[in-house]
């Protein structure tokens, strides 16, 4: 990590400090759970499926919700492997689970301008706002959501 970007993180709050180290770990964790488990087996971790929630959210929770996705991508970047959207995605529904923030898990596919086939997308909805996987959603169709119901988690067994 160059010197630059380990200043910034020693200057973080404590519990801005903290949303990293968890975004950290469970980036690996997902990470883990991509490689490892089939998609039938990590699917009812993320949620109801077809569900989706679009409460409103108080401007604390956008807040918090703010803090997790850039906890996210601050951990993204320096991990020791290649973090992706859908492994983004999963931390960060853990990490709103577990702050009670109501989300949306959004999966999708386009048609590869380039070459034949298709690409696919992840990104988190929390209220009105993508808070992880940014803009480029909007160009992706939705294949499959999974709404945030606090009940469901990603084991950290296996």
């Amino acid at each position: 990590m160059s010197t630059p970007r380990l200043k910034k993180l020693l200057h973080l709050k404590f519990s801005d400090f903290s949303l990293f180290i968890q975004s950290v770990y469970y980036l690996a964790l997902s990470k883990r759970k991509i490689k490892r488990s089939s998609f039938k087996d990590v699917a009812p971790t993320l949620g109801g499926l077809n569900q989706e929630i679009r409460k409103e959210l108080s401007n604390s929770e956008y807040a918090i919700a703010e803090k997790i996705r850039l906890a996210t991508m601050r951990a993204s970047r320096v991990v020791p492997f290649r973090s992706v959207c859908m492994d983004q995605a999963m931390a960060g529904v853990i990490l709103l689970k577990k702050h009670h923030i109501p989300c949306t898990m959004f999966l999708g596919v386009r048609k590869r301008e380039e070459e034949i086939g298709l690409d696919a997308h992840a990104w988190v909805v929390c209220g009105e706002k993508i808070v992880l996987g940014g803009q480029k959603s909007l160009f992706y169709t939705v294949t499959a959501r999974f709404a945030n119901n606090f009940t469901t988690t990603i084991s950290e067994e296996k």
